[in-house]
């Protein structure tokens, strides 16, 4: 006897949410019906209480009917670390990625969310993202659900999500996902150790407006992002890009795109290739698509778990039950009255004196603990004047006043060692531009051995010029 479940996806965007049902059984998985609610000029995720209402009217209207939602967040609304670790046990790798949270991020700890991509190979070194949300948007977006009647299970990213639930070949070493929308898109790169970039792309202009400019800011802004991305020129399986067109791109467009790309990619239209456009009836005219929302609709039906959840994630600690916490301490408190009550019975009947004796030392000790706590008070607060400053920061300062505030030339990747050696690579329009920022390197006393790595041009149709300059930065301290 098949189980049938029946899940709600729900891609949030700025100003909208993109719905899909899905109904999963353990024989097929089909979609029944799609929507896009329009959250009102005079509404935001800022009133849950309020959308949240609007959100079971629209449900209803549009004869949905599955009660359990999975949450996908856009691009924009997280925070992303690349890391690479060690082959490891879950329990280590989640204490390491704590630590690494605690370092690396500017914000209280307490105002985010974590959690991190899954592994694909256990056996060999790791490529995973760290990723992070606001907490106050992720919960003022599940409170939005469960006003409007829901029951969420998870939330998580919709372009993570997409790219994991529809893949062309299994075996692809390289997995890459471009998701368009009239505003913006979403682009992730994954391989066989695991998911290695995810990046929101803003558009200059809306598709809709200005085609054009839209999409040449979409080319340039792919172009800067690919340096990070480690291609395999000679793969055993091909290397693939599913783009998914939400916007009706023309050929020419979607030609741009394709040449972006190494030869060795092969370039699939995502709602061609999975023909989400004859599985998706939707309930209102429109022109939106809800391609992600409809991976979200159909992940649980997958057999791998879903790349991220920060309504489960593996670093935030889970919190203790409030009531469990109280009749743990009153339990503690109890036993420690009875002993002491005891303890104080037998010396008040053996020895009198002895308790006149330690009463009188401890009201004399008041001072001195009163004097230690004061201290350690000022010694802590001192201790943040040092601790909380990193030499880095100095070092990517004096970086970035090196680089002329024209466009000409930009920086694709800084490595920086603990004795502060590093390398800046990055790409430039024209040489000049280039020795410029290696004189006002060599001229500012914060450097020292600054020298050029290379320069030369970056190959195939491009007049760009890339270049590496090693140097060391100076402790000033």
């Amino acid at each position: 006897m098949s189980r049938t479940r029946k899940i709600l996806g729900l891609a949030i965007e700025e100003d909208r949410i993109l719905i899909v049902e899905s109904r999963i059984s353990t024989q097929r998985n089909e979609i029944k019906r799609a929507g896009e609610f329009i959250l009102p000029q005079d509404v935001s995720y800022n009133e849950p209480n309020r959308l949240g209402l609007l959100l079971n009217q629209f449900l209803r209207k549009s004869h949905f009917t599955a009660k359990n939602a999975l949450i996908g967040l856009p691009a924009k609304w997280l925070i992303v670390h690349k890391k690479h670790l060690p082959p490891t046990d879950t329990e280590s790798l989640s204490n390491i990625l704590k630590l690494q949270a605690e370092r690396e991020f500017s914000m209280d700890l307490n105002k985010l969310v974590f959690d991190y991509t899954d592994m694909n190979n256990s056996t060999e070194n790791h490529s995973l993202l760290l990723i992070a949300t606001m907490q106050q948007k992720m919960n003022m977006v599940v409170a939005t659900a469960r006003t409007a009647g829901l029951n969420v299970l998870s939330v998580t990213s919709s372009s993570l999500t997409l790219s994991r639930v529809f893949r062309p070949a299994a075996h692809s070493p390289g997995h890459y996902t471009l998701y368009i929308r009239p505003n913006y898109a979403e682009f992730v790169a994954e391989n066989s150790n695991g998911f290695h970039l995810m990046k929101h792309l803003s558009l200059a202009a809306s598709i809709g407006n200005d085609p054009n400019m839209a999409m040449e800011s979409l080319r340039l802004q792919l172009q800067r992002s690919l340096p990070a991305i480690p291609y395999d020129e000679n793969p055993t399986y091909p290397q693939q890009l599913v783009f998914w067109d939400e916007v009706g791109l023309d050929d020419e467009a979607i030609g741009q795109l394709e040449q972006c790309f190494p030869r060795s990619v092969e370039v699939h239209n995502g709602r061609e290739e999975f023909a989400l456009d004859k599985t998706i009836p939707t309930q209102q005219p429109t022109d939106g698509h809800f391609s992600a929302a409809a991976g979200l609709a159909l992940s649980p039906g997958q057999a791998r778990q879903l790349p991220i959840d920060f309504l489960n994630s593996r670093i935030s600690p889970k919190k203790k039950s409030p009531r469990r916490k109280q009749l743990l301490w009153a339990m503690i408190v109890g036993v420690a009255i009875s002993l002491c009550g005891m303890s104080l019975f037998w010396d008040w009947q053996n020895d009198k004196q002895q308790v006149a004796v330690l009463t009188g030392q401890l009201e004399q000790m008041k001072e001195d603990i009163a004097a230690a706590q004061n201290m350690v008070e000022k010694v802590s607060f001192a201790r943040t004047w040092y601790s909380g400053r990193y030499q880095t920061l100095d070092c990517l300062r004096e970086l970035t006043l090196a680089f002329p505030q024209e466009g000409n030339i930009w920086a694709t990747n800084l490595v920086l060692r603990e004795d502060m050696r590093g390398i800046i690579s990055g790409q430039s329009v024209n040489e000049a531009d280039v020795l410029g920022v290696l004189d006002k390197l060599k001229a500012n006393d914060c450097f020292s051995n600054v020298k050029m790595l290379y320069m030369r041009g970056t190959g195939r149709d491009s007049q760009d010029i890339a270049f590496a300059i090693d140097f060391s930065f100076n402790n000033r301290n």
